[in-house]
């Protein structure tokens, strides 16, 4: 399949992940100061074409394929960690986990009856006259050192080149990557995903305490919080606390969502055929502390004024929590309840000054991603300025 465009955003859209939601919006946006909606394509995975269109109908939506070409004036990586190697998992879902997930994948189109035979494979090629930028990108870690040499390769044909956070750019620095430039993740920078921010709450007991959680199977470690978060949220809630959970990707972290739908906590899940992006930053922002195993929980969370914990299930959390400074701390791993607990109690016990920290700290960042943002915009009018003039 050739894909020929203006303007293209490619990333791990169309999978129904909270944040990269968000990141899409935001790349798309960020384009749009540039060109017309109608110039810009967004490469998404299949099954997301249902509902994409629903977060926003302008720019043109384009189901991956098992072999794409793209050829286009740009094609820009739109934010994330696209590279990165975690050397497969050490743990492996139950045959009954597997079949349901498929059964899912199926009804929600994101899967076909040919993916039983084989899995859902996709090459993707950039013709060679297509020029490369990337945003808001996250790299790491890297298991391997030919995944290290691939991730350097790709990006070093990026001419535009804006990274996230500080050990991302040590790589480029490390891989002599003179164009890479530091800035904010997106995911600060609410007027680029096109969304008003609710209002800070008033906080009083009982607080409300939301646990975002997540699939982990690449480490034992790592999937060891599911269990360990539920634990917390039992002790909180006997503390007078009001635990809520929260899934970010309603299709893929489907263990987790069967673990916290069949307990008898409150939870959201987001899921982007039936709640808006308004709808999940409302139930986000009645929360007065956030316990995050994703990093954009955390990031969202600052945005809105809410004091994060990061999880650390893997180094980009233990990451976020320092980049966030007195807004956020770690819980790491083996994930102990009554460290979790105390870390929880402590954030509460100086909600004010954190909360203030958190609403400090995420102008900072949004100044940043709006910063890039507009490098992009110079960038695309001076390679690729828009076909209407």
């Amino acid at each position: 399949m050739l894909v020929d465009t203006p303007v293209v955003i490619i990333g791990g859209f169309g999978l129904g992940n909270f944040g990269d939601d968000l990141l899409m919006l935001a790349a798309v946006n960020a384009a749009r100061k540039v060109h017309d909606a109608k110039d810009i394509t967004v490469l998404i995975y299949r099954g997301g074409e249902r509902y994409c269109r629903r977060l926003d109908a302008m720019p043109q939506y384009v189901v991956r394929q098992a072999e794409t070409t793209v050829r286009s004036q740009v094609a820009i990586y739109g934010g994330g960690t696209q590279f990165y190697d975690f050397q497969g998992t050490s743990l492996r879902r139950s045959k009954w986990e597997r079949a349901q997930r498929f059964l899912e994948g199926l009804a929600s189109g994101r899967m076909s009856l040919a993916n039983l035979r084989r899995p859902q494979g996709v090459r993707l090629d950039l013709d060679e006259k297509t020029r490369r930028a990337a945003i808001s990108i996250g790299l790491g870690p890297f298991a391997r050192s030919e995944s290290e040499q691939s991730a350097a390769k790709q990006l070093a044909g990026c001419e535009f080149l804006s990274v996230r956070d500080e050990t991302s750019m040590r790589y480029c620095q490390n891989w002599g990557l003179e164009q890479a430039s530091l800035h904010s993740d997106f995911g600060y920078a609410s007027s680029l995903w096109g969304a008003d921010l609710p209002g800070l709450k008033n906080s009083s007991p009982p607080y409300r305490v939301g646990i975002i959680v997540r699939d982990w199977y690449r480490t034992e470690e790592g999937f060891r919080h599911l269990a360990a978060s539920m634990e917390l949220a039992a002790s909180l809630e006997k503390r007078g606390h009001k635990p809520t959970f929260f899934i970010f990707d309603g299709f893929g972290d489907t263990t987790c969502r069967r673990t916290v739908q069949s307990s008898s906590f409150s939870n959201v899940i987001w899921n982007p055929n039936r709640l808006s992006i308004s709808d999940q930053l409302n139930e986000l922002a009645a929360c007065d502390v956030l316990v995050t195993s994703r990093a954009h929980g955390a990031i969202v969370g600052s945005a809105l004024g809410i004091p994060a914990i990061c999880t650390v299930i893997e180094p980009k959390l233990r990451i976020m929590a320092e980049t966030l400074e007195d807004a956020a701390v770690g819980w790491e791993s083996p994930f102990e309840v009554a460290d979790g607990v105390e870390l929880v109690e402590a954030t509460l016990d100086c909600l004010d000054d954190r909360r203030r920290a958190a609403q400090d700290v995420s102008a900072k960042h949004a100044e940043s991603a709006h910063l890039s943002a507009d490098e992009l915009a110079d960038y695309l009018q001076r390679v690729a300025p828009s076909p209407g003039g």
